[in-house]
C-alpha cells in the first residue's frame, strides 16, 4: 500500500513526527525506513523546560522524557554558579519503547530519495504522496563542531551531585573550548560527556574514555 508519508530515518525528528501524527492525524498512513534495528540510535537528548510550550511536557513524558531535580550548576574557572529551571532528559532506550505502536521497517538502507519516492540499497523503489528524508545533511561552507562522547558510569559510592552539572570548564582546554557535563540518573549512576567546540569533526574516544575516568 503506498504510505501518505514516507520518513526516511528513525531518529528523534522523524519519531517525533510520526507518533504526533499519529496521534492528531490518525488518517494519515506513514511509513518509517529505518537502517538500524531501533529507532532513536544510541543517544541521549535533552532541554530546559522553558525550550518547549509547557502543554508539550506531558507528552514528552509519554515519550520517556524525565526532569532532574530543579537547577543545573555552571563552573567556569574562579566562578561557579546555580542556575535556575528544571532540565529534561530523553534516552533512547526509552524513546523506541514509547514508539512500538509506529509501522517502521527496520534494517533498510536508502541510496535515493526524491520528492515522492525512495530506493533502498537493494533496488527496491517506495513510494508515497511525500517523503521526509531526515538522516541529517552534510555542513555547508566554514562552520565549527560541539562534540562530545559521553558514558553511563555506575559508581561504587555515592556521587553527591543533586542536580545535572551541565558544564565544568575548569578542566583542562583541549582542542578548543572544552567541558565536562554529568547527568544524575540516581545516586551512583551518572552520564559524562567530555564536550569541546572545536574547528574539526575529528573525536578520540579511547582519549574520551581516559578523561572521563580521570574526572
Amino acid at each position: 500500500m503506498r504510505p501518505d508519508l514516507l520518513l526516511i530515518g528513525g531518529g528523534l525528528a522523524n519519531g517525533l513526527l510520526a507518533a504526533r501524527l499519529a496521534e492528531k492525524r490518525p488518517e494519515l498512513s506513514v511509513q518509517l525506513l529505518e537502517a538500524g534495528h531501533r529507532l532513536g540510535g544510541n543517544h541521549t537528548w535533552s532541554f530546559h523546560e522553558t525550550d518547549v510550550p509547557a502543554s508539550a511536557l506531558p507528552w514528552l513524558r509519554s515519550l520517556g522524557a524525565r526532569p532532574f531535580a530543579p537547577g543545573h550548576d555552571v563552573v567556569l574557572p574562579g566562578l561557579g554558579r546555580t542556575l535556575g529551571g528544571t532540565y529534561w532528559s530523553l534516552r533512547s532506550p526509552d524513546f523506541h519503547d514509547a514508539l512500538q505502536h509506529l509501522p517502521v521497517r527496520y534494517g533498510v538502507r536508502v541510496d535515493q530519495v526524491g520528492p515522492t519516492h525512495a530506493v533502498l540499497s537493494t533496488g527496491e523503489r517506495v513510494t508515497a504522496a511525500a517523503v521526509i528524508d531526515a538522516r541529517g545533511t552534510a555542513p555547508a561552507g566554514l562552520c565549527g563542531w560541539q562534540k562530545f562522547f559521553g558514558q553511563d558510569v555506575e559508581l561504587s559510592a555515592p556521587h553527591g551531585l543533586q542536580r545535572p552539572l551541565l558544564m565544568d570548564a575548569t578542566v583542562e582546554q583541549l582542542d578548543g573550548f572544552r567541558f565536562f557535563y554529568a547527568l544524575p540518573w540516581s545516586p551512583t549512576r551518572v552520564l559524562i560527556e567530555d564536550t569541546t567546540y572545536a574547528d574539526t569533526p575529528d573525536l578520540a574516544p579511547v582519549a574520551a574514555r581516559r578523561h572521563i575516568a580521570a574526572w
